[in-house]
């Protein structure tokens, strides 16, 4: 989630987290070295200036061959310099990263062309891959969009199917192409039910286990917990922090709601969020668990329905509330909770209805929790190999 200014020839991109700039900093940066996207001018506090890229859109050049505009031999010309463009940046991966990438955002609004030149923008999220990856991404648009059987597409299709299965010597690229587009039928389902809902971050307590080191503000090499977290939240358009100490959280752009009720714990976060907001559900996340992915908010929203009030993480079998889908109109029930000076989110469980979900696999770090010192020095161990790309942190 980016806001995106176009002055004169430079785009403005702003984020909510450095962290989320940076990703798009070091793939530019790495791309652009080789006159494959658009150059990285000035990095600012959550944000980047980038050189504007003319040309015209790779989807703008498909709906002239599906109009009838442009001919067979045209795009399919078109397409071998998007072709090219993919090898080289397996390549380039390869060598800056030791690893294949796969583009999660990849669509086709990704490329421009320009005097018979291929480059790709807005490079945003990204994770380790292979090889293929991409390639099937390339497919899998071409099939998600013959949704009439279209001869054009279909002709289209079976050129840069042959293509590419005959560069990866692959039997099973239909397989992968169909995959892909699960894959992002799965996400825009998924996305629906987001935009009903709004990201939450809740703050910490007191942190005596941790010798009142705020959980928020510790650090994975350069990137605070709250960063780290927030830039999952980014799948949401609303993002809300709960917290007492606006100071924790002056790294993001997010709005801070206050405990209207001090000193019960997380259920007086939540009370004053669920007072706050005006979609149908929030997703809350503790801010000491920096290993939440969208994975697993893609898992709990899965589960949300009609018939459900909550969708709540298991992980490895223990059940946790603070990691949990809650439909706003519960507030009535977690009032009257707080009325009894019941503190607990466990007596919520008992007023809705609940789903549960495992979600230890989707953990982006084997540590889950960081309660104090010792846990927090096992996350900086088994973090301090990884590839900074992987992570970037």
């Amino acid at each position: 989630m980016s806001k995106v200014e176009i002055i004169e020839n430079q785009v403005i991109k702003t984020y909510v987290t450095n962290l989320q700039r940076d990703k798009e900093v070091l793939m530019s940066t790495v791309l652009s070295k080789n006159d494959m996207s658009a150059k990285v001018l000035e990095i600012n506090n959550r944000e980047i200036v980038l050189s504007l890229v003319d040309g015209e859109v790779l989807f703008e050049k498909y709906n002239k061959y599906i109009s009838g505009i442009i001919s067979l031999e045209e795009i399919t010309s078109i397409f071998d310099g998007v072709l090219n463009w993919l090898h080289k940046f397996n390549e380039i991966c390869l060598y800056e990263f030791k690893t294949y990438v796969k583009l999660t955002d990849f669509h086709y609004r990704n490329f421009i062309i320009k005097d018979g030149i291929t480059v790709g923008i807005d490079f945003e999220e990204y994770d380790e891959g292979v090889a293929i990856d991409n390639y099937s991404s390339l497919l899998g648009w071409l099939k998600l969009y013959d949704f009439n059987s279209c001869d054009k597409i279909d002709a289209l299709y079976q050129y840069l199917y042959a293509k590419i299965s005959q560069q990866f010597c692959e039997d099973n690229v239909e397989e992968l192409a169909k995959s892909t587009v699960d894959e992002i039928l799965y996400r825009r389902k998924v996305k629906s039910k987001l935009k009903k809902s709004t990201g939450v971050l809740i703050g910490g307590g007191k942190s005596r286990r941790m010798n009142y080191r705020a959980k928020a503000s510790l650090t994975l090499k350069k990137y605070e917990f709250n960063e780290i977290i927030v830039n999952e939240l980014t799948v949401f358009d609303n993002i809300l922090i709960s917290a007492n100490d606006e100071n924790l959280y002056s790294k993001v752009d997010c709005t801070i709601i206050r405990d209207e009720i001090q000193d019960i714990g997380p259920i007086g976060g939540i009370y004053s969020v669920m007072k706050k907001v005006d979609t149908e559900f929030i997703f809350v996340t503790p801010c000491d668990t920096p290993g939440v992915s969208y994975n697993i908010i893609a898992k709990l929203f899965e589960l949300v329905s009609d018939d459900v009030d909550m969708v709540v993480a298991k992980i490895n079998g223990r059940i946790n509330p603070l990691m949990a889908v809650y439909r706003v109109s519960l507030l009535q029930y977690v009032e009257e909770i707080i009325k009894k000076e019941n503190y607990c989110l466990m007596a919520i469980l008992d007023t809705a209805r609940v789903k549960y979900v495992e979600i230890a696999d989707c953990l982006k770090f084997k540590t889950v929790n960081v309660n104090d010192e010792n846990d927090y020095k096992e996350l900086i161990e088994e973090i301090k190999d990884k590839n900074t790309f992987n992570t970037l942190i």
